[in-house]
């Protein structure tokens, strides 16, 4: 059976980390530490416990991924580390060890709880909700309201899985460590550069504002699928892929593929009114829905996002569409 230490007694614990980690402990300090830790056996347990948990953490173990919110946990876990000899110093002999166990363990419990929600390989955000993340080898992202990313660094490679929405990706220069993202069956391949991905129900777009990237796709073939260099892109250029379509699209960027969303900003310019309204939504408290409009109708504009009234009324006078609403829900619907 495996012993559970009473939650008071690891919250006491916790206290007394974050306390050591904020400033050394002066001598009143110490002492009420050392009849905390002799008043009972479990009390020495639980910083045993911790002591374990440091061993397993490192700086360099620090989750691969840093959301730009978190870069103070972060400098503090780098101070603590830093002061780990003054406070050894300032700590009497008998407890000279717990004390210095303490502090290094306190730095690891507050960096390990400050990175919980950054541990394992997904980002995302809600609707209405933009968010940047900066990566462990210096690159940034900014992903799109109602958006996902899977991230797994490795020695060689740094891969990236879009799984909704889009995001936008400022990369760290690194030629012997590529720099891919993954979307539907397309990689999308650079070493140091800046673009963005979309992933829409019917469509594939991928719009590149400095550097170079190439578009791999699979190769089908009666013995085996393997990949190739499907298109290189120059900046200005953007890429589309339609669902079901033979070949892919690609253009100079239009004015509404030039990054405006990261500002809040959506613009239209000849855009389907169903990859319109897609984009509407990840920003709505209450989705857009159409009903019996011909999904291929082009729409121009420039909207708020989250405006949706806006959106609603600009769509319905110049398209000569009925707007109405619901409790739960937009229509744009045919007169």
């Amino acid at each position: 059976m495996t012993y559970m230490q009473p939650h008071t007694v690891l919250s006491e614990a916790a206290d007394w980390c974050a306390r050591i980690t904020a400033n050394p402990l002066s001598d009143e300090e110490t002492e009420t530490l050392k009849t905390w830790l002799t008043r009972d056996p479990e009390h020495a347990r639980a910083f045993r416990r911790a002591m374990g948990i440091w061993d397993s953490f490192s700086e360099e173990a620090v989750p691969p991924e840093l959301d730009t919110m978190r870069h103070d946990a972060l400098a503090t876990f780098r101070r603590a580390k830093a002061q780990r000899k003054a406070m050894m110093q300032r700590v009497v002999r008998p407890l000279m060890a717990v004390a210095a166990s303490v502090a290094l363990v306190c730095g690891g419990l507050f960096s390990y709880s400050a990175y919980m929600s950054a541990q394992g390989d997904t980002y995302l955000t809600k609707p209405a909700e933009r968010r940047i993340v900066v990566l462990a080898d210096g690159s940034k992202v900014t992903l799109d309201a109602d958006s996902a990313i899977r991230v797994h660094f490795k020695a060689d490679s740094r891969e990236i899985w879009l799984e909704k929405g889009r995001a936008s990706f400022e990369v760290a220069s690194n030629p012997m460590r590529p720099f891919s993202v993954d979307v539907d069956n397309r990689k999308i391949v650079a070493t140091g550069t800046e673009f963005s991905v979309e992933k829409l129900n019917t469509q594939l777009r991928v719009v590149l504002y400095e550097g170079h990237v190439a578009i791999v796709a699979p190769e089908k073939s009666s013995r085996k699928t393997a990949p190739k260099v499907e298109v290189t892109l120059d900046p200005g250029q953007s890429y589309s892929l339609r669902a079901g379509g033979a070949q892919p699209d690609v253009y100079a960027t239009d004015e509404n593929d030039k990054g405006d969303w990261r500002n809040g900003i959506l613009m239209f310019q000849n855009e389907p009114i169903a990859d319109a309204v897609e984009r509407v939504n990840r920003y709505a408290s209450r989705p857009v829905r159409l009903e019996h409009v011909n999904r291929n109708l082009r729409i121009s504009g420039i909207y708020k996002a989250g405006d949706v009234s806006a959106f609603m009324d600009g769509v319905s006078v110049v398209h000569g569409l009925r707007a109405s609403t619901t409790q739960d829900e937009y229509i744009l619907s045919a007169r």
